[in-house]
């Protein structure tokens, strides 16, 4: 895959992160899962798959299933979440250009959820740093 996979481990719990950059490619879809079976990874928040709706189940096996998806009408944007373990989850992509209600609306969706245990990953659309966080 052309980008970092970001991985983290609560307890027996492993968690990846990845921004794609497009999964339209069958082999970028088998490097990914590939990639989910030897990390041995039980939750997945896929960025920017850029799949179409139809698209959305050839990203997954007997290991892997789509738990939730989102994505646009054409082949773009788009986020997925896979789980091999049952636990809450919510998989969050920012609206690229600031919207002064999503932020609010967002706090007010999460905190209305009354699970135990809830995993966030986002692509929040934000830096911490302008000076160090910039595209060119």
């Amino acid at each position: 895959l052309l980008t970092k996979p970001h991985d983290l481990c609560f307890g027996c719990l492993s968690i990846l992160c990845l921004n794609v950059r497009g999964l339209n490619a069958k082999i970028k879809r088998t490097q990914c899962l590939d990639l989910m079976r030897c990390k041995n990874i039980d939750i997945a928040f896929i960025q920017e798959s850029h799949l179409r709706v139809g698209d959305i189940p050839h990203l997954q096996d007997k290991v892997y299933k789509v738990a939730a998806s989102t994505s646009g009408a054409s082949k773009s944007k788009g986020a997925q979440g896979y789980f091999r373990s049952l636990i809450a989850f919510v998989s969050i992509y920012a609206p690229a250009v600031f919207e002064d209600s999503f932020f609010p609306g967002l706090t007010k969706e999460l905190l209305s959820l009354s699970e135990d245990e809830l995993v966030i990953g986002a692509d929040m659309n934000a830096v911490f740093d302008l000076n160090l966080d910039r595209s060119t």
